[in-house]
């Protein structure tokens, strides 16, 4: 096979593979600490942070271990390489089911902070109603956005046959043990711009809470309905949610832009895609040890069992801030 190395499929899924395993540590100590080191002051963010971790664990163990989906673009076709692909299980369940955790991911971040703004300013307005409706919409639009790709799939040996005709190229990384599988021929810019909007909309909603979360406190202090003290320490733990959510949500979206991007307006290349999937994959492990680090309960944990910085230590604390308040 004559191809480059970040374009190989076996240096793809070694890599997947070891960032695979070595995250499963970090994602067991993850979920013990949400499930048995949240204290009760935590108790109402709990369960959004279990949420958001069973996603993100998930995407981790799904894409490094289970599917390792190999992609050839322009066209929407590949095989899989994880551990599921040796029961039979064909390509088209692993793309969609490995791109809906991403968008399930996505969503998950942006209920920690709607339901953040719910519990300290509107649990008494008309978002108490009208907040269902946004959440469900979120989940649908995660579920469905991909259907229409995967409902025009054509019939196999004509495509294969098409696909090798119209990019020649893709020929190289198809093989008896890993026949490649058409979902569409065509570069399909219909996707492209269902994933764009629907990365928009996800998106802008989770700057839209965190604008009315700052708005909020602001207005409170002025009204003197809370106290500064308060105010800082809700303000303290947002920043620890902040960078809990924004260092791996970084990670898992710039390389789905990059792959939106390069589909819609240039040529994308085998190794782009390789290492923009190769870069989501660590997100799941990211999240975890961000959690760790900047939630105070967790890491007074961790600091018990486990030898830390004196440096790390007061960076994070300087960082974050002060205790978690209802």
């Amino acid at each position: 096979m004559n191809a480059s190395l970040l374009a190989s499929p076996q240096f793809y899924s070694i890599t997947l593979y070891v960032i695979g395993f070595c995250s499963l540590p970090i994602h067991i100590l993850g979920g013990y600490c949400i499930l048995f080191q949240t204290p009760e002051s935590m108790k109402s963010v709990k369960s959004n942070l279990l949420n958001m971790y069973f996603w993100t664990t998930l995407l981790d163990v799904y894409l490094n271990l289970l599917t390792q989906p190999f992609l050839c673009p322009p066209a929407i076709d590949g095989f899989a390489m994880g551990l599921l692909s040796r029961v039979g299980i064909n390509l088209p369940l692993h793309i969609y089911s490995g791109i809906t955790i991403v968008a399930l991911v996505a969503v998950s971040v942006v209920s920690i902070f709607e339901n953040r703004l719910y519990l300290l300013y509107a649990k008494r307005t008309w978002w108490r109603y009208g907040r269902y409706l946004i959440l469900i919409g979120d989940y649908i639009i995660a579920v469905l956005f991909f259907v229409p790709s995967i409902l025009g799939i054509p019939e196999q040996e004509t495509a294969r046959k098409e696909l090798f005709e119209m990019y020649p190229h893709i020929q190289t990384f198809d093989s008896p043990e890993h026949r490649i599988f058409i979902v569409d021929l065509r570069k399909d810019n219909a996707y492209m711009i269902r994933t764009a909007c629907a990365n928009v909309y996800i998106v802008g909603q989770g700057a839209v809470f965190v604008i009315l979360l700052q708005y909020n406190i602001i207005r409170a202090i002025k009204k003197m309905t809370i106290s500064k003290r308060t105010a800082n320490l809700q303000r303290a733990f947002l920043r620890a949610l902040y960078l809990q959510v924004a260092i791996p949500f970084f990670i898992m979206v710039v390389p789905q832009i990059v792959i939106v991007f390069f589909g819609i307006f240039i040529e994308i290349q085998q190794e782009t895609m390789n290492v923009s999937w190769i870069v989501t994959s660590t997100h799941g492990a990211l999240a975890t040890a961000t959690m760790l680090y900047v939630q105070k309960p967790y890491r007074q944990f961790l600091k018990s069992k486990f030898s830390c910085s004196p440096r790390v230590e007061q960076f994070v604390s300087a960082t974050t801030g002060a205790k978690f308040v209802q």
